[in-house]
């Protein structure tokens, strides 16, 4: 049974398994890493770690939460460019998001096979609470738009929908090849702006 520990000592490995995670992930992905890795990077017990997450993939999505936060209000940041017209500016806005997401280190590993893991080990609970801080996200980036006189002609659901439809095909670029995939990822871009942005 592990010990006891105190309110700051809580807080300090919660931060340590945070740091240590996301630099075993971006190394290994999420089936490569075991919470015994974590665990002896941080300096506890393999019993210990349970007092903090169900399972080293409930840390993975504390950490990818984490950084979702920084990067949804960045891309609200950066959703509106002056001066530009409405389609290009969501085309360069959809892919300067998709290129950020996709080269970050902690989605290395990230393939099909690691977000069907993912999900499977993941309490439904929060998988919901992650798509419904989606949709607020979105909520936000389509009303920022009409804000700025840029019109979406299709339902928010529908948008976000694209959107994730965008990731899917993120997680299959060596299934498409390196040479077609970029290719895919900008046709696949210019025909949604095509098809919803009006001018």
């Amino acid at each position: 049974m592990p010990r006891g520990f105190s309110e700051r000592e809580k807080e300090r490995i919660r931060s340590r398994l945070i740091e240590q995670g996301r630099e075993f992930f971006t190394t290994y992905g999420i089936k490569k890493t075991n919470v015994e890795d974590l665990t002896g990077a941080v300096g506890i017990s393999k019993g210990a770690f349970y007092l903090f997450y169900t399972s080293k993939e409930e840390l993975f999505f504390e950490i990818l939460g984490q950084w979702e936060d920084e990067y949804q209000a960045d891309l609200l940041g950066a959703a509106v460019q002056q001066g530009m017209a409405p389609r290009q500016q969501v085309k360069d806005f959809l892919k300067m998001a998709f290129s950020v997401w996709r080269t970050h280190p902690l989605f290395t590993h990230f393939d099909p096979e690691q977000y069907e893991h993912l999900l499977r080990k993941l309490p439904e609970e929060k998988v919901e609470v992650a798509m419904r801080k989606d949709e607020v996200f979105i909520g936000k980036l389509l009303g920022q738009w009409r804000e700025h006189g840029v019109t979406i002609d299709c339902d928010p659901d529908v948008f976000l929908g694209l959107m994730r439809a965008l990731f899917f095909i993120g997680l299959h670029e060596q299934d498409l090849g390196r040479d077609t995939y970029p290719k895919v990822i900008d046709i696949f871009i210019g025909s949604i702006v095509q098809r919803i942005v009006q001018e």
